[in-house]
């Protein structure tokens, strides 16, 4: 550490959670001890409460106990503004945040996003009047010579520290304070930043200071609103964390993200008075295709894929097999996927699409007609063929990029049988299944491979300029559902 390093002070150590190392060792080991790891795969971001440990911290906790022996090594804090006031959203210049666990680092990245709107680096900024009297103490003690910005005495973030640092030790932070947001332009530009080995930390807080029958019909109805992503009933009053909430769910729309709530309390639970309530609720977001997509849906997808060849044979248009088709709710929300033909075990096509651009449906007998007709590798496909072949559909997670830096860690952080990889050189780029894995598991050649399907030498995977995706699939094959083959 450079001793010229910004370090973001503790503000909030002593008030919402203890100053004494031993004594926050012990609180957090009991409240992770307490809470169950689900192992729900797949976790890209959880919502998690922030108000002082003894409220709030077993809620919390049950949701940092998924993230256990997770890879991750970035997590992006998104919370609210309490205290300044400014448009966007602030994020730390900090090199290091302390706690009494010691310091955590602050990502590089964290600069780059600064300089995207509607991102914007720390700044000096005016300080609103303390919502709830909790917070009064901290602006009652602010000294003169400290700069006030919004991570100042902002708690929403800090109490997230100690439960990273316990959970997560190897991980850097990017923290994040919003107040008011564009949701979908934050959305695409923190998008970008994204990989396998990042997680999101969305802090909020539920109702605040209603009588406990009161606060838990509240809450239901805020956490039923998060979880089916009604944006409208998602507001200030019911969830202090409104903000980078909404962000969270536009970025789980962009990547097809479900929401699962593991945890609610309120404050007359964990601390006993039921007067006057603060509400705390624990919500994971995850990526797993294979609970989205039901034996109806996937036999749907490949009737229609046949379907959509042998009606081409008659003269039959797309846009006509199209609309004939009432899909259902899973169906319709845009996906990638590649549809495979195979004829006596050996490959007779295949097309698709690596990122979402229509609904799951339509892109599947798109890529059917395609991998049929156009594949450049293979002639058309003759009506005589049909009863031979067999078709499979693979539906794709979204796209990100493999964190490694060099040839060495790019082998390292590879999973062959489970990952789906785009290798993208300067202007060109190619995909591997994760089927492939199964033709050339050693994971040399299949980069190598990859990079002559792009155009490019065996070994341009190695190159500066080269740039590794990984995606995960659900793959379902007609053989698997005993259709038959006309």
């Amino acid at each position: 550490m450079n001793k010229h390093d910004k370090i973001r002070k503790p503000a909030v150590a002593g008030l919402f959670y203890p100053s004494d190392q031993a004594e926050l060792n012990l609180m957090l080991d009991k409240y992770l001890t307490d809470a169950m790891s689900l192992n729900i795969p797949g976790i890209r971001a959880i919502i998690c409460p922030h108000a002082g440990y003894i409220y709030s911290g077993p809620v919390a906790a049950k949701a940092y106990k998924q993230l256990t022996g997770r890879k991750i090594d970035t997590v992006i804090i998104l919370a609210p503004s309490h205290y300044a006031m400014f448009g966007g959203a602030s994020v730390s210049d900090a090199a290091f945040w302390e706690t009494p666990l010691g310091k955590i680092a602050v990502s590089d990245k964290a600069r780059d996003l600064s300089m995207i709107k509607p991102f914007i680096p720390e700044t000096p900024c005016e300080m609103a009047p303390p919502s709830w009297s909790i917070q009064s103490p901290l602006l009652k003690n602010n000294p003169k010579d400290i700069v006030n910005t919004p991570h100042t005495w902002e708690h929403s973030i800090e109490v997230q520290i100690p439960f990273i640092q316990k959970v997560l030790p190897q991980a850097k932070i990017i923290p994040v304070v919003m107040d008011n947001i564009d949701y979908t332009a934050a959305a695409k530009a923190l998008n970008s930043f994204l990989t396998e080995n990042t997680v999101i930390v969305v802090s909020s807080d539920l109702s605040h200071y209603n009588p406990y029958d009161l606060a838990k019909k509240l809450d239901k109805e805020t956490i039923e609103a998060i979880c089916n992503f009604d944006y409208s009933k998602i507001t200030p009053d019911e969830a202090c964390g409104c903000v980078p909430i909404k962000l969270l769910l536009k970025l789980a729309e962009l990547n097809g993200w479900k929401a699962r709530m593991i945890a609610y309390q309120n404050s007359g639970d964990t601390a006993g008075d039921k007067q006057r309530v603060v509400g705390y609720t624990a919500i994971v977001f995850y990526e797993d295709i294979a609970s989205e997509l039901n034996s109806e849906d996937k036999r749907y997808l490949l009737k229609l894929a046949r379907q959509t060849i042998a009606s081409a044979f008659g003269g039959k248009k797309i846009e006509d097999v199209l609309a004939d088709q009432n899909p259902g709710k899973n169906l319709t929300q845009a996906r990638g996927c590649f549809v495979t033909i195979t004829e006596g075990g050996k490959l007779r096509g295949c097309i698709g699409n690596i990122w979402p651009s229509h609904p799951l449906f339509k892109a599947v007998a798109i890529n059917a007609f395609q991998a049929a007709f156009k594949d450049f590798r293979f002639p058309p496909l003759q009506p005589n063929e049909l009863p031979h072949i067999e078709l499979e559909v693979s539906v794709l997670t979204v796209p990100k990029p493999l964190n490694a830096t060099g040839p060495k860690e790019i082998l390292d952080k590879l999973n062959p049988g489970k990952d789906g990889v785009v290798l993208q050189i300067d202007t060109s780029m190619a995909t591997f299944l994760p089927q492939v894995w199964e033709q050339i598991p050693d994971k040399i050649e299949f980069l190598e491979e990859l990079s002559k399907k792009a155009g490019c030498p065996p070994d341009a995977w190695k190159n500066n300029n080269a740039r590794v995706l990984i995606y995960h699939v659900v793959a379902f094959k007609e053989s698997e559902f005993g259709l038959t083959k006309n």
